[in-house]
């Protein structure tokens, strides 16, 4: 996780998507959380198969 932090705050994307399996939905909110502090104007998206 924070290693993408840190690519996240040397590139500034406009979009950040993440690929998520279901059982780690938590912890990918919690990554959006701490993306959103280093990059808040980016705009962010999560998806990812369903069991």
């Amino acid at each position: 996780m924070e290693e993408a932090i840190q690519k996240a705050q040397q590139y500034k994307p406009d979009i950040t998507g993440l690929h998520v399996m279901t059982t780690f939905a938590k912890n990918a909110l919690e990554m959006i959380e701490r993306l959103r502090d280093v990059n808040p104007d980016s705009i962010y998206t999560i998806g990812g198969p369903l069991p």
